[in-house]
């Protein structure tokens, strides 16, 4: 509680965006990989941080095919990732590492399970992706602009960059504007796949236009 008072206290200087690595949705697996966190327990975290934090978005990392991985462990994975709704899943398939306990277990997984079970919940990823992106179009939020930009349209640049809550954007500006590690207010347009097509605020360019003559 006392983390997640930080972002009332911060006006605006914290983005809101946690990672919490979850590895898998069911407990005995998480046993296995010697993790203390259950999936109760990760549950009540998002809860708290979600209430806390408006416009949280939260990304995690699963592994598929861990020693011992039953098709029923997997879909209480499955469910569970559903059922949190991330914003994005960073998706690996289990490896073997030589000298690592896992690596000793029985009941290793076959590379044709992994690959299917990988797609299935890059699937679920890319749907619950959406469904976040889909929250936010329309709503007005700043951007960090990463980079010198790219030629855009009309003879401008296109910029890309990351929301405050981490998604990722991109928003053309006039030629002669350079936005390269400025934070600058940027609409939501629209959804192309996993990334927003912003547009620059009529304020944002007003307060801009100097810039753009003395170029």
């Amino acid at each position: 509680p006392d983390l997640f008072a930080l972002w009332r206290e911060s006006e605006g200087r914290l983005g809101q965006h946690l990672h919490l690595p979850l590895q898998s949705g069911s407990n005995e697996i998480l046993r296995r990989m010697a993790r203390r966190c259950t999936v109760e327990r990760y549950t009540e975290l998002v809860e708290q941080a979600r209430a806390a934090i408006p416009d949280l978005t939260v990304t995690t990392d699963i592994i598929v095919g861990f020693p011992g991985e039953t098709d029923a462990h997997w879909q209480e994975t499955v469910a569970f990732c559903q059922q949190m709704d991330f914003a994005h899943m960073h998706i690996f398939s289990y490896s073997a590492r030589h000298g690592t306990a896992a690596a000793r277990m029985d009941q290793q997984i076959a590379p044709e399970v992994k690959r299917r079970r990988s797609r299935e919940l890059h699937r679920i990823a890319g749907d619950s992706k959406t469904r976040c992106l889909e929250r936010f179009v329309g709503q007005v939020r700043p951007i960090l602009c990463e980079g010198e930009g790219v030629p855009g349209v009309s003879g401008g640049i296109r910029y890309s960059g990351l929301t405050d809550n981490y998604l990722r954007c991109v928003v053309d500006a006039p030629a002669g504007l350079s936005l390269e590690n400025r934070i600058v207010p940027v609409e939501l347009k629209s959804i192309d796949v996993d990334t927003f097509r912003g547009e620059l605020t009529a304020e944002t360019l007003a307060s801009l236009t100097p810039q753009i003559a003395t170029a």
